[in-house]
C-alpha cells in the first residue's frame, strides 16, 4: 500500500512543486534550477562516483582506505539531483550535507556493515576455493590429489599465499 502511494504521490508532489514554483518565480528561472541541479548531480557523479567505485574495488580486494558509506550516500544524492524535480533536488542537496550523511549512515550502518562483511567474506572464500564461513560445511567432502616426495632442499619454507592452516 505504501509503495503504491509513493509511486503515485511522488510524481504528484513534483508536479505541484513545478506548477507552484514556476508560477512564483517564472518559467526560465524554474528551468534554470532544474537544469543546474542536474548538471551539479552529473558533476558530482563524475568526480565522487569514480573515487567510490575505486574504494569499492579496494574493499573487495580487502584493502579499504576510506569509509565507503559516505561515497555511496554522495552518489545517491547526485542521482537525486540528476532526476528532474524539486523534491528530489531538495533531498539530494540535503544528502550532500556531511552531518546528514553521518546520520543516514548511522541509521543504516549496522545493516550495511553486516552485508558488506558477509559479501567480502564470500568473495574471499570463493577466490580461495573454500565455502563461505556461513555456508553449511560438509564433512564427507573428498579432495583427490597426488603426493610426491621432495628432497629436503626443494621443499618450500612457507605455504603459498592465501593458504592458512586449520
Amino acid at each position: 500500500m505504501w509503495l503504491l502511494m509513493g509511486l503515485v504521490g511522488w510524481p504528484l508532489i513534483e508536479i505541484a512543486l513545478f506548477v507552484t514554483l514556476g508560477g512564483a518565480i517564472g518559467l526560465w528561472p524554474t528551468l534554470a534550477i532544474v537544469v543546474g541541479t542536474g548538471l551539479l548531480g552529473i558533476s558530482i557523479l563524475r568526480g565522487r562516483g569514480m573515487r567510490t567505485f575505486g574504494q569499492l574495488r579496494q574493499t573487495v580486494t580487502m584493502q579499504p582506505r576510506q569509509p565507503l558509506g559516505e561515497g555511496l550516500v554522495t552518489m545517491v544524492a547526485a542521482i537525486l539531483l540528476v532526476l528532474p524535480g524539486f523534491l528530489t533536488d531538495a533531498l539530494g542537496l540535503v544528502l550532500l550535507i556531511p552531518p546528514v550523511q553521518r546520520f543516514v549512515l548511522r541509521r543504516i550502518g549496522v545493516e550495511l556493515r553486516a552485508a558488506s562483511v558477509n559479501w567480502a567474506a564470500s568473495v574471499t572464500a570463493n577466490r580461495m576455493g573454500r565455502p563461505h564461513p556461513g555456508a553449511a560445511e560438509r564433512d564427507d567432502q573428498v579432495i583427490e590429489g597426488e603426493i610426491q616426495e621432495m628432497a629436503q632442499e626443494a621443499r618450500p619454507t612457507h605455504p603459498p599465499s592465501g593458504w592458512t592452516r586449520h
